[in-house]
């Protein structure tokens, strides 16, 4: 984790300690897991917005989870790719030859998951969400850029 800010390295060590967690450990902490990811991502150097992406939407997801917005089935599917989505960020930045990959692939189970449930429908989007999606967009992957389309007006009519 060579190159990165003494804090954000002490936070993704932290956010480490969730792979090992069985999921009722992971459960009873999540508001405060919840917390940590969201500082995580906002601590993220500018290049390696694909990071920031994952963490931000480990964070989404699993605050779905402490809110009781996911059955018990799907929390555990949720706790398990969260836990991929950690191990992709620590070969990330352990800096692995495949390492886009493995993030981008965990980022879009994420996503996946989200569209599956359509728990994004329902949610509160904010710049920030647009600004993350953005920066992630290939150039054409016309379902991001139709669903940032979909938070931008949702941002504006708001």
């Amino acid at each position: 984790m060579s190159g990165l800010p003494e804090h954000l390295q002490d936070i993704l060590t932290e956010l480490l300690s969730f792979i090992d967690m069985t999921d009722e450990e992971a459960v009873s902490e999540l508001d405060d897991f919840c917390d940590t990811l969201s500082a995580a991502a906002r601590a993220v150097p500018p290049g390696m917005s694909d990071l920031a992406r994952l963490l931000h939407l480990c964070d989404r997801r699993l605050r779905m989870v402490a809110a009781g917005g996911i059955n018990a089935d799907d929390s555990a599917e949720v706790l398990a790719a969260v836990r991929q989505s950690l191990a992709a960020a620590e070969l990330y930045l352990a800096d692995h030859p495949e390492k886009e990959r493995l993030i981008r692939e965990a980022g879009h189970l994420l996503d996946q998951m989200a569209r599956n449930s359509r728990e994004d429908a329902d949610e509160d989007v904010s710049l920030d969400d647009a600004a993350i999606l953005l920066v992630q967009i290939e150039p054409n992957d016309f379902d991001d850029l139709r669903r940032l389309d979909r938070i931008l007006s949702d941002i504006i009519r708001d």
